[in-house]
């Protein structure tokens, strides 16, 4: 009876991290990371080279100048502009970050959401990459 119990108690706490996983929050915060995490080799593969490398943010996808293949954005999440005041991305508009050789690029912001919940991805001119999580009525831009 107890083994039954105990089996009982691991099966509601898997199916609960299995939701989870599934879930749009999951989606989102993973692409947030995995946008960071390109913009981060971007820049230890510009100073590996010596050269500039750039990333560029389109409304559906982002592509690097090292990596010739598109990386998709989940369909369900909407990519905005970052600013005083964010603006859904629209066919025409992009946001592309310069990564010099010495590892500074010029500012990127790009705000990822779904369903009211929203994160930054911010790019100082120092070179620091680093995401923020914003609710929806206060989607500020990236600060420091």
């Amino acid at each position: 009876m107890e083994m039954m119990v105990v089996l009982l108690i691991i099966s509601i706490f898997t199916g609960m991290g299995l939701f989870y996983l599934n879930s749009d929050a999951y989606r989102l915060k993973a692409e947030a990371n995995n946008l960071k995490s390109t913009l981060q080799e971007a820049r230890m593969e510009a100073v590996k080279r010596g050269e500039t490398v750039s990333v560029e943010v389109f409304s559906d996808r982002y592509e690097s100048s090292f990596n010739k293949s598109p990386v998709y954005f989940n369909e369900k999440i909407g990519v905005y502009t970052g600013g005083e005041k964010p603006a859904k991305f629209d066919e025409k508009t992009d946001r592309k970050v310069n990564i010099s050789s010495l590892g500074t690029t010029n500012r990127l912001h790009v705000i990822l959401g779904i369903n009211q919940k929203y994160y930054s991805v911010c790019v100082n001119v120092a070179g620091r990459i680093w995401i923020m999580e914003n609710d929806v009525n206060d989607r500020k831009p990236c600060s420091n």
